[in-house]
């Protein structure tokens, strides 16, 4: 994860888009740990696709 961010920063994005896949548990949506990480560790703003 550490790398994407650094690579965004480098390149001095302001958007980062990615894949995710939804997991159900409980009837709620869990995202991978990745995006999860990603969503709360940027200091822009990220966009996850389903």
């Amino acid at each position: 994860m550490n790398s994407i961010l650094d690579a965004v920063h480098q390149v001095q994005a302001d958007l980062l888009v990615f894949g995710i896949t939804p997991h159900s548990e409980f009837g709620g949506v869990i995202f991978g740990s990745t995006a999860s990480e990603l969503a709360q560790h940027a200091r822009f703003d990220v966009l996850g696709v389903h």
